[in-house]
C-alpha cells in the first residue's frame, strides 16, 4: 500500500491540475464565440466526437500529473530521502511543467488564447528567457528522476542509453519509397492556391509559381465564375457554371450540387486514382461525393467549427501538429481553419507521406493549399502581426508572407513529385481558385474621374446607402463584380511526354475561364464529353500555335452579403439566420428557404472581351455598371451618349437572358 505522504502528494497535484483545467476553461468561455454556438444542433450525430475530445483533454492532463508525480515520487526517494520536507519540492514540480507547458505554447502558438493572455503580461524578451530557464529546470529533474529510476531498477545508464539510441535509430532511418507503376496515360494535377492575386506573383516572394509558370502556357485573363472556393472548384471540376451546378454559394445542401458531372467520376472508369487534398474545409465541402478515391485534409463536419475551436489547450496545442495529434483532434489536425494551431510543414508533410504510398497509376491529384485565404495568419503569426481580424485593410503584410510560404509549401509537392517521376508523364495545372483585394485604392476599377456619366453616380450613391465599401476601394473575394483583383485567376499548364516538356511556353492574354479546365483535360486524354459543358477546351492553344476562341461571354455572380464588412458578432448572427446543421451527416449547410433570399442579394456581370457589365441589385431594380477594362472609362447609365457608343445593352440583353430567363 502507498504511504499517506506519497496519496496526498497525489492529491495535491490532482488539485493543482483541476485548478489549472478550470482556469483555461474560464479563459477559453470569455474568449470564444464561433461561427456555429446560435445554430440548432443534432446533437446525436456529433456528442460521441464532443465526447470523446473532452475525454481525450482529461487524459492527456492526467498523464501530465502522473508525470509530474512520478518525478517527485523518485526525487524524493533517492535524493531528497534525508528530508520529510517535500512540499516546496512538490509545489516547485507543478510549477516548473506547468511553467514549460504554458511558455512552449506561447513561443510556438502565439495566437493561442492562453499565450495572448501571458503575453500581455510580459514582454516577448523575458518570456524567452523564461522558457529557457524553465527548460534546463525540466530536463534537469527529468534527468534526476529517471537516473533514481535506473539505479531503484538497478539498470546500467549504459545500457538504458544503448536501447533508447537503437529505438530512435530504427525509426529515424528511412523507409524504401516504392516507386508508382508506370502507365501509358498521363497522370493529372490541379495545383490551387486559394485567394491568390496575380499581382503578388513574382520571382523573390513566388520564386516557385513564377518559374514554374515561365515554362508553361499561361493565361494571363482567367475569370472564375464565382470568386468563392466551393463554387470555383466545383466549376473547375464540373466545368459547368453555378447556375448550372447548383453550388451558387459555399456549403449548399449536398443534394443541390450536380457532384456526378466532377471529371473525378469520368477518369476512375478509365483507371485513375483519384485524390483531392485541401488544408481547409470548414466551407468547401469537397468530398468524395465528386468521385475522389481518397480525400486528404481535416475531418468534416460541424465539430470542425465547434471542436476545432475549443481545442485551444496549452497540452492539445503541443500536440495537434504529431502523429498522435492526428488522431487525436482529427478537426484540427492539417487544418488551416483553425490558424493558431497551423503549421504549413505539417500538411506539406502529411500530404507527402500519403502520396508516397498511393503507388496506383495513373493518378489524378487536385490539392488546394488556402493559406492566403482570411484570415491570412497562422501558428507562427505574433497576435501584433495579426492585428484585428476582420479589418482587411491592414493585412497586406501577412497576406503577402501566407503567399511566401504557400509558395513554399507548393515546391515541396513539385520537388516529391519530380523525384517520384511522376511529372515525367504529366500535365500539372497551376491555378487560384479566385483573387483577393485588400481595400487598397484601386481595388475597384470605376475610378471617379474616369466616370462618363453627367451629374452625380448611381453607382456612388448605392454603395454609400448599401455597402460598406467606396467607389475605388473593395475587400476579400466574392464581393464585388468590379474588382478585377478578386476574379482574375492564375492558370497555366505544363505537359510533359517522356520527361520532355510538349507545351507552348507563352503568355495568352485571351479571356479564359476556369470552366476550361475540365474540357481541357478530356480533350487531352481524347475522351469523350459527358453532357453539356459551359467551358472549351484549350489543349490546340496549349500544344499549338492557336488561339483561343476570341468572340466568348464570360458570365459571373458574387457570393452572398457582397461589399457588407463582418464581425466576429455579425457572423455569429448569420450562422443562425441562414444555416443549419444536416443530421444526416452533420454538414453545416444553407437553409433552403433563405436561398432565394440570398440570391436577390447577388451581384451579376457578363464579360466580352474588354467590356465588363455589372447589375448591382436596389430594392426592386439593377443598377447597371459598365466599364471598359483596357482604358478604364465607365459610366452606370445604358442611355447614356457614352453608352450607346458601346455594347453595353447588347452585353445586358445576354445578362438578362443568361441569369433570368
Amino acid at each position: 500500500m502507498m504511504k499517506k505522504s506519497t496519496l496526498s502528494s497525489l492529491y495535491f497535484l490532482i488539485s493543482c491540475n483541476v485548478a489549472l483545467i478550470v482556469l483555461e476553461l474560464v479563459v477559453l468561455s470569455i474568449a470564444s464565440s464561433n461561427f456555429v454556438s446560435d445554430i440548432k444542433l443534432p446533437w446525436s450525430g456529433i456528442l460521441s466526437d464532443i465526447v470523446l475530445t473532452i475525454f481525450t483533454h482529461l487524459a492527456s492532463y492526467a498523464i501530465l500529473t502522473i508525470w509530474e508525480w512520478a518525478t517527485f515520487i523518485a526525487i524524493k526517494n533517492y535524493w531528497w530521502k534525508k528530508t520529510n520536507k517535500t512540499d516546496g519540492l512538490l509545489l516547485f514540480i507543478w510549477l516548473v511543467f506547468t511553467g514549460v507547458l504554458f511558455f512552449t505554447n506561447l513561443y510556438y502558438f502565439p495566437q493561442s488564447k492562453y499565450a495572448i493572455l501571458l503575453s500581455a503580461i510580459l514582454p516577448s524578451v523575458l518570456s524567452l528567457g523564461m522558457l529557457v530557464i524553465l527548460y534546463v529546470l525540466l530536463l534537469t529533474l527529468v534527468g534526476l528522476s529517471l537516473l533514481a529510476w535506473l539505479k531503484a531498477h538497478k539498470v546500467s545508464f549504459f545500457s538504458f542509453v544503448a536501447i533508447l539510441s537503437l529505438a530512435l535509430g530504427l525509426n529515424l532511418i528511412p523507409q524504401s519509397t516504392k516507386l508508382p507503376l508506370q502507365s501509358k496515360q498521363p497522370n493529372i494535377f490541379l495545383i490551387g492556391i486559394d485567394s491568390l492575386n496575380l499581382h503578388e506573383i513574382n520571382p523573390v516572394a513566388t520564386p516557385t509559381i513564377y518559374h514554374f509558370i515561365k515554362r508553361s502556357t499561361i493565361f494571363s485573363k482567367a475569370v472564375t465564375p464565382l470568386a468563392r472556393t466551393y463554387p470555383s472548384w466545383t466549376s473547375i471540376l464540373t466545368g459547368l457554371y453555378p447556375k448550372h451546378s447548383g453550388a451558387i454559394f459555399n456549403l449548399m445542401p449536398a443534394h443541390t450540387v450536380n457532384t456526378s458531372a466532377s471529371i473525378a467520376w469520368q477518369l476512375k472508369k478509365h483507371g485513375y486514382m483519384t485524390v483531392f487534398a485541401t488544408d481547409d474545409r470548414r466551407f468547401s465541402t469537397i468530398d468524395k461525393d465528386f468521385g475522389f478515391d481518397k480525400v486528404i485534409g481535416p475531418k468534416l463536419g460541424v465539430n470542425d467549427l465547434i471542436i476545432g475551436s475549443i481545442n485551444d489547450f496549452p497540452i492539445s496545442n503541443l500536440l495537434i501538429n504529431t502523429r498522435l495529434g492526428k488522431w487525436l483532434y482529427p478537426y484540427n489536425y492539417i487544418n488551416r481553419a483553425s490558424f493558431y494551431s497551423y503549421y504549413p510543414n505539417t500538411f506539406s508533410h502529411e500530404v507527402n507521406q500519403q502520396l508516397q504510398h498511393i503507388h496506383d497509376s495513373p493518378l489524378f491529384f487536385a490539392i488546394h493549399y488556402t493559406l492566403p485565404h482570411w484570415p491570412y495568419s497562422w501558428a507562427e503569426t505574433s497576435p501584433q502581426q495579426a492585428g484585428d481580424q476582420f479589418k482587411l485593410a491592414d493585412k497586406e503584410a501577412i497576406y503577402k508572407k501566407a503567399i511566401v510560404r504557400a509558395d513554399k509549401q507548393v515546391a515541396k509537392l513539385l520537388s516529391l513529385l519530380k523525384k517520384q517521376h511522376r511529372l515525367d508523364n504529366a500535365i500539372i495545372i497551376l491555378l487560384s481558385d479566385h483573387g483577393e483585394v485588400l481595400y487598397e485604392k484601386g481595388s475597384r476599377i470605376t475610378k471617379a474621374s474616369n466616370y462618363q456619366g453627367q451629374g452625380p453616380s448611381r453607382l456612388a450613391t448605392y454603395l454609400k446607402q448599401y455597402t460598406d465599401t467606396t467607389l475605388e476601394e473593395s475587400g476579400g473575394h466574392g464581393s464585388d463584380l468590379l474588382s478585377p483583383g478578386q476574379f482574375f485567376t492564375l492558370l497555366s499548364f505544363h505537359v510533359t511526354k517522356n520527361n520532355q516538356l510538349i507545351n507552348e511556353i507563352k503568355n495568352v492574354s485571351t479571356n479564359v475561364s476556369l470552366l476550361d479546365i475540365k474540357p481541357t483535360l478530356l480533350n487531352f486524354l481524347s475522351l469523350k464529353d459527358q453532357g453539356n459543358l459551359d467551358g472549351v477546351s484549350l489543349m490546340d492553344t496549349i500544344t499549338k500555335n492557336i488561339q483561343p476562341p476570341q468572340n466568348r461571354y464570360f458570365y459571373m455572380e458574387s457570393g452572398m452579403f457582397p461589399n457588407l464588412s463582418l464581425s466576429k458578432r455579425g457572423l455569429v448572427k448569420i450562422a443562425q439566420e441562414y444555416f443549419t446543421v444536416n443530421p444526416n451527416n452533420s454538414h453545416v449547410e444553407l437553409q433552403k428557404e433563405k436561398i432565394k433570399e440570398l440570391k436577390a442579394q447577388k451581384l451579376y456581370a457578363v464579360l466580352w472581351k474588354q467590356w465588363l457589365l455589372a447589375i448591382y441589385p436596389e430594392k426592386k431594380h439593377y443598377i447597371p455598371i459598365f466599364v471598359n477594362l483596357e482604358n478604364k472609362k465607365w459610366d452606370d447609365n445604358l442611355d447614356s451618349t457614352y453608352a450607346l457608343k458601346t455594347p453595353a445593352k447588347q452585353l445586358y440583353q445576354k445578362l438578362i437572358h443568361f441569369f433570368f430567363l
